[in-house]
């Protein structure tokens, strides 16, 4: 597979509510939608705490800086998708880096084509 250029902004913008939970299961944690549709999931994805559902992923928040982004009720954290993927693989031992982890999201949710570019539809 080609080692292309990744679009950050574009992969991170065709991100559905589906694949954000998806990627929250493939490294290791369940999920559950809130009444507003967010998604909650365990913090050990966090920072290896076991408190379970005290990470939030603001989807549809409209107010403030958190929509699109984790926040952890447990340790106070905010950060994007990409943080979550090198943080969950943290916590499972292995290392990741920046480019690794956009990869790594556009591998799993099916949005990497086979020239290693993000696809769009």
């Amino acid at each position: 597979m080609n080692n292309g250029y990744i679009d950050r902004e574009k992969l991170l913008s065709s991100l559905s509510k589906e694949d954000i939970a998806h990627i929250i299961n493939e490294l290791g944690s369940d999920c559950k939608e809130d009444s507003q549709g967010n998604l909650c999931c365990s913090t050990f994805l966090c920072h290896g705490g076991d408190s379970p559902y005290k990470l939030m992923y603001y989807f549809n928040k409209d107010e403030g800086d958190n929509k699109g982004r984790f926040y952890c009720y447990t340790c106070g954290s905010s950060y994007d998708i990409v943080e979550f993927v090198i943080r969950g693989h943290r916590n499972q031992g292995m290392s990741m880096s920046y480019y690794k982890a956009l990869r790594w999201i556009a591998s799993t949710t099916g949005k990497l084509d086979i020239y290693g570019k993000v696809k769009t539809t």
